[in-house]
């Protein structure tokens, strides 16, 4: 069987994007990982500077298979800029064509800036919503996996504030289905037994504070069993994830951010794996972010990098030909980069 082709865009030039790309590379060829090929999307010039500063071992970039975009001009310093920004979405922006044209199957993202971006592409609020307008999905979902626990999210990258707002009757059913059919499909679980946190404390009580819970999640909730899915909840937050680590569930169904990820990266913080549902093809990252504080020094560990390589590897294994998915998408008139570069300053 031909083996699938795996990009990995680095980031941000500026962050530990280029750094842990090239070790985790590194990582890769040492233990003979030949799951798939990979394909560097970035900056020559930006992987030879992290060479030249002794970052990683000499001839590490020279033995990368890389499509060269010349983005970025100067030196990386390790802050956030517009230059970085800008960079680190053409990087994206490049792999996103290519998957639309078939040349690749899956896409690995180095973490980005968004403060960054965002000086870049006004309206830019993280990888997960860019990718979703990228190939015409609405709501996509992020889901983060690690230290035992698969986590997805009804709410992204929001103001705490709006939360309730955003959490509604379809928005949560919509987290839990498309969950459920990424399970089967990409992590072979045959029927998953998912449980739904609630938005507020102690969510299946009948009290004044879990009036929203008993209007939103647990409808939701109910309708989900009518498709067929094993699932529970409102069940709080505290205890939602002890149960699920003690083998009572496969996954885990969160209302917002952070109250899905403080426990997961708790328990992975180096290695969690961030996938994005919904999309016509598989896309993983780090769990972890630009770490400017630790670019250029050399202490950028490559342990999420190297998951997030394998996990898109083994989700295309275990799914469909996602370059199918793909393809489809194009011959529907779906033009990624163009629709995302409407908002480019």
């Amino acid at each position: 069987m031909k083996k699938s082709t795996i990009a990995i865009s680095i980031g941000d030039p500026c962050g530990i994007g280029p750094e842990v790309t090239l070790r985790a590379l590194k990582v890769l060829r040492e233990n003979r990982w030949d799951a798939a090929n990979l394909v560097v999307y970035g900056d020559r010039e930006v992987l030879d500077v992290v060479v030249r500063r002794h970052i990683v071992p000499p001839g590490a970039a020279t033995r990368v298979s890389l499509v060269d975009l010349k983005s970025f001009k100067g030196p990386p310093r390790a802050r956030a800029c517009r230059e970085g920004g800008r960079a680190a979405l053409e990087y994206l922006d490049a792999a996103i064509a290519d998957a639309v044209s078939g040349k690749i199957d899956a896409v690995v993202t180095a973490p980005l800036s968004k403060e960054a971006a965002r000086a870049s592409h006004h309206d830019f609020t993280g990888q997960t919503e860019y990718l979703g307008r990228a190939f015409g999905v609405k709501g996509p979902v992020m889901m983060m996996l690690g230290g035992g626990l698969r986590v997805a999210l009804v709410t992204t990258h929001c103001a705490l504030k709006d939360v309730p707002r955003l959490v509604t009757v379809e928005t949560v059913l919509h987290t839990i289905l498309t969950f459920d059919r990424a399970l089967r499909q990409y992590f072979r679980i045959r029927r998953p037994r998912i449980v739904t946190c609630g938005l507020n404390p102690h969510p299946a009580e009948d009290a004044p504070w879990t009036r929203s819970d008993r209007e939103t999640v647990a409808p939701a909730v109910r309708l989900a069993g009518r498709h067929g899915v094993e699932c529970a909840g409102p069940v709080a937050g505290d205890t939602a994830f002890h149960r699920a680590l003690s083998g009572e569930f496969d996954a885990v169904v969160a209302m917002y951010h952070d109250q899905g990820l403080a426990p997961l990266k708790t328990l992975a913080f180096e290695t969690a794996v961030n996938v994005t549902l919904g999309l016509p093809i598989v896309r993983t990252s780090p769990g972890h972010g630009t770490a400017f504080d630790v670019a250029g020094t050399g202490r950028a560990d490559p342990g999420a990098m190297v998951e997030a390589v394998k996990c898109a590897a083994r989700m295309l294994e275990a799914g469909r030909r996602n370059r199918t998915g793909a393809r489809r998408f194009a011959r529907k008139g779906g033009n990624a980069v163009s629709s995302i570069k409407k908002g480019r300053k």
